[in-house]
């Protein structure tokens, strides 16, 4: 969340630096313009990291994320035959959540894989924020729909050990991404992953959920209303969440598209101001 605060600060920089106010420097370039080299990559340093430790974290971030991936489709698996067999929302809630999270770490993926300055920089950590936005949004909508009709129908969950297991397991493995995501997301400033690493979190919040409804069940069959309940309200932090990425998201990179816009004009006015001064 916070990376997507300083977003506003590099804005504002940006404008100092195309009216010729502040000297120019790469991480400033890299929002001014698309345009990246191969000799600035090599003396590039981004948070003040040296360029050969940003691609040791870089590609450590692409084998997390590959890891993650696995981690998430066997989950997926595993949920939905448990949904399947004990006719719970919340692990069916689980159990799309880690197919969309696959989604989301693939997109870091994408965002990394050739390399921490290219030529589209900017561009590629955007389109990633959106397609993990995206699945957020979907997934709070199919999961509301997935829980009402549970409660509609009145499909008491059954078999609450199988939940329980399944739930422990994915609490660990989404705790220990997002803690391993959230720290690569600090070390290489990627708005991206900081918003997967919240995904990873979000995992682990419905799995807490899931267990915590399992053992409702276990105890009574009549807190049955506790396992939909939950999902639901997952439901609604996730899509909340996933519109405050988007929002954010399209407002900075309109705000950028028009800094870029008016960059040559700006530098233009900056030239015949140098120019006038000298004569």
């Amino acid at each position: 969340m916070d990376r997507f605060k300083e977003v506003g600060t590099e804005v504002s920089s940006e404008k100092s630096i195309l009216a010729g106010d502040q000297p120019f420097n790469e991480n400033d370039a890299l929002l001014a313009s698309n345009n990246g080299s191969s000799a600035s990559d090599e003396k590039s340093k981004e948070g003040g990291l040296p360029y050969e430790e940003l691609e040791k974290w870089r590609i450590l971030t692409i084998v997390v994320c590959i890891v993650s991936i696995v981690f998430t489709l066997i989950l997926a698996s595993i949920g939905f035959a448990v949904s399947h067999l004990s006719d719970s929302s919340s692990a069916f809630a689980v159990a799309f959540d880690a197919v969309l999270a696959s989604s989301s770490s693939g997109s870091v993926i994408w965002r990394f894989y050739h390399g921490l300055n290219g030529d589209r920089k900017v561009e590629r950590e955007w389109k990633a924020c959106y397609i993990i936005a995206c699945c957020f949004i979907l997934s709070g909508i199919l999961l509301a729909v997935r829980a009402a009709l549970s409660i509609a129908l009145n499909e008491k969950p059954r078999k609450p050990d199988e939940l329980m297991i399944m739930s422990a397991v994915s609490f660990s493995g989404y705790f220990v991404l997002f803690l391993m995501k959230l720290f690569l997301a600090k070390k290489l400033q990627s708005s991206a992953l900081v918003a997967d690493s919240i995904d990873a979190l979000s995992g682990a919040g419905m799995s807490v959920g899931a267990l915590l409804s399992a053992i409702a069940l276990e105890e009574s069959e009549k807190a049955w209303l506790l396992d939909p309940c939950t999902a639901l309200v997952i439901a609604v932090v996730t899509f909340t969440y996933g519109c405050e990425i988007l929002t954010r998201v399209s407002r900075e990179t309109k705000q950028i598209k028009e800094i870029q816009r008016a960059g040559p004009e700006l530098q233009n006015a900056g030239d015949a101001q140098k120019e006038s001064k000298e004569n």
